[in-house]
């Protein structure tokens, strides 16, 4: 049976929520967090095979070798079938140690993929398999349908994640089909300026290996005839050269090159779908604040708007920082958000890159948290205020 537009909703944010709670579990080494992710007879596939979860718990805590690590969690894909699901979630990873020495070490790979899938027991979501190619259908099973005004708001927003997550996919797995599937009929891009890649952007496939596009958060606006979209990516490209190990862990890595990207994108709906129909400077900029969505009296639809303008409010709030500083680019990723009423407490994953003498920084030196609160204020969220905490720097400030 097809769930309701309300439990499909709720299954998607708990969902979400499940990658959160092992994202950040892995980085407080809060183990305990991160078994309860998994059923006990989970198998995981990390190049070698865990069965169990004891087995892959001893395994993740290996992250104790590092003074900082940080799980960035990137754009979902889900597909929901009753009490099993599968999910695709995209992640930037980066580790930072010290060799023997003292001297200081990283491993960085922004182009991290998790395939699981998963099971409902007693009410709650489990990661029972993880690993595999992600073959991921090109077109998604339509959701519930509903009359209900805030649940269309919402689902309407999870449409919007999902044609970026489907369109990062294409991009990496250099699958035109998916891409084109994208577009609307009558897409146009403007010339490549302000670092806006094209369509199929970037260096010739032929030239290298592999592709990654990772998504931050996005900032959304709906209007009468489609959608507004701002986002802030990272694009790793990868070169044929042979990999070579990382001189500590040993692992084979390729030669990257990374860069920043923000996109402003114009949505429509074709077919029951959003598409992709303008990219560039053309397309006119997001409202200075989000317009209100519509109200809703169910406390459970009221939790999940609250938590999507939360987001919102945070995206914002990376893309005005970096719109005024002119040289920066915050990608926002996981986010940990506790509602009280009026107020908010939210623990964001953002990593900075910042362009200097014409070079961008490298994104695996800017891992940092915001520590935010936000006051409910009309319709909407606003920030009130931010402790930004610099991970590298703490911890040097630690020892």
């Amino acid at each position: 049976m097809k769930p309701t537009a309300l439990q499909w909703l709720i299954d998607r944010e708990a969902l979400r929520q499940l990658m959160v709670d092992y994202f950040c579990g892995v980085d407080a080494h809060d183990f305990e967090r991160v078994g309860a992710c998994f059923t006990p007879d989970v198998r995981a596939n990390y190049g070698q095979l865990y069965q169990g979860r004891e087995a892959l718990i001893e395994f993740i805590s290996g992250v104790r070798f590092f003074d900082t690590t940080l799980h960035c969690m990137g754009g979902q894909l889900f597909e929901l079938a009753g009490d099993e699901a599968r999910m695709l979630t995209g992640a930037m990873v980066t580790h930072h140690g010290r060799k023997p020495d003292g001297e200081r070490f990283g491993y960085h790979n922004s182009g991290g993929r998790y395939v699981d899938t998963l099971v409902r027991e007693e009410g709650r979501w489990f990661v029972r398999e993880r690993g595999g190619p992600p073959d991921w259908p090109a077109v998604a099973t339509p959701p519930p349908d509903t009359d209900d005004p805030a649940l269309r708001w919402l689902i309407a927003r999870a449409g919007v994640r999902d044609l970026l997550a489907h369109w990062a996919l294409g991009l990496d797995e250099r699958d035109e089909a998916r891409v084109r599937a994208c577009l609307a009929a009558d897409f146009s891009e403007d010339s490549v300026a302000d670092g806006v890649p094209r369509v199929f952007d970037s260096a010739d496939p032929e030239e290298i290996h592999s592709a990654s596009h990772f998504l931050g958060v996005p900032a959304i606006d709906f209007s009468a005839d489609g959608a507004i979209v701002e986002s802030n990516w990272l694009v790793t490209e990868r070169g044929l050269a042979e990999p070579e190990k990382h001189p500590v862990l040993g692992f084979p890595m390729r030669e990257e090159r990374t860069r920043s990207a923000r996109w402003r994108d114009r949505l429509v709906q074709e077919d029951g779908r959003w598409r992709l129909a303008a990219r560039g400077p053309s397309v006119p900029p997001l409202a200075v604040c989000a317009p209100a969505p519509p109200a809703t009296t169910d406390a459970v639809a009221r939790d999940l708007v609250d938590r999507e303008l939360i987001r919102d409010a945070v995206a914002r709030s990376a893309l005005a920082l970096d719109r005024e500083d002119g040289t920066t680019n915050h990608l926002v990723g996981n986010q940990e958000i506790e509602v009280r009423g009026d107020e908010a407490q939210v623990l964001s994953y953002v990593y900075r890159t910042q362009r200097q003498g014409g070079a961008e920084s490298h994104w695996g030196d800017g891992p940092h948290n915001w520590h935010d609160r936000l006051e409910r204020q009309g319709g909407g969220w606003q920030l009130a205020e931010r402790r930004e905490v610099n991970l590298l720097a703490a911890n040097e400030m630690e020892r």
